[in-house]
């Protein structure tokens, strides 16, 4: 089973109509055989895409530049903040940086209740599983370390890996998530190398990021009278 399976198997299943693919000219490689009857409303974002590649497929979105952010953020803003995708396909660059911008960035514009698939999230052994790229042969990097760090602190997703295809991550985004606070996550992440941009941009949104709240609030959620006390155990001594 390969990773376009996963893909077409998902969008019959779940009777998904829209689809996007993220990839760069040496990742991805697929889209020719995702299943057009099913998914009537393909688009492909590919980035690190320099001048002229042409591989004889449609292109929707593509730009120069290493990181897909630029893009996924003109999309969504286009969308007037509403997520639109049923299914979404990611094969990144491998790196942890860009493979965790695709990760955030696809997440923002899949509508709840769609389903993400991520490419190469079970690498096989060591030897192609390095940060930095390999010229010739495998290269799956570190992509399952973001999908990983992506998910495991999301206990309330759905998601599993498939185990063929160098690993295919799946992820079913929960009904009722916010696209605005997507958006934020993808923000945050990508000032994570910058100090000052960060705190400019902690102190334009702490509310929030911190969920902020006053004293008088903090007071009229929590009556110490209803605290336990705290109980005391050799392993605190």
């Amino acid at each position: 089973m390969l990773k376009t399976d996963i893909v077409n198997s998902l969008s019959k299943e779940f009777t998904f109509r829209s689809y996007l693919e993220i990839c760069t000219p040496t990742t991805g490689a697929s889209y020719s055989t995702i299943d057009g009857d099913q998914l009537v409303n393909r688009q492909r974002l590919m980035y690190r895409c320099f001048e002229g590649f042409d591989d004889g497929l449609d292109c929707d979105f593509r730009t120069a530049c290493g990181s897909s952010h630029e893009l996924v953020q003109a999309i969504f803003h286009a969308r007037g903040g509403v997520p639109g995708y049923d299914i979404i396909f990611v094969d990144p660059f491998h790196t942890y940086e860009a493979s965790m911008t695709d990760l955030l960035g696809a997440y923002c514009l899949l509508r709840p209740g769609g389903a993400l698939v991520v490419h190469d999230c079970c690498p096989p052994e060591a030897a192609i599983a390095v940060p930095e790229p390999i010229p010739q042969g495998s290269w799956c990097g570190v992509t399952y370390q973001a999908f990983i760090d992506f998910t495991l602190p999301r206990r309330h997703l759905h998601s599993y890996t498939v185990d063929c295809d160098f690993g295919c991550g799946v992820v079913i985004k929960p009904e009722g998530a916010s696209p605005a606070a997507d958006l934020q996550e993808l923000e945050w992440f990508l000032l994570r190398n910058n100090h000052d941009m960060r705190f400019k941009y902690f102190e334009n949104h702490r509310k929030a990021l911190l969920r902020l709240i006053d004293a008088e609030q903090f007071a009229g959620r929590v009556d110490p009278s209803r605290v336990p006390p705290a109980k005391i155990t050799e392993s605190c001594l």
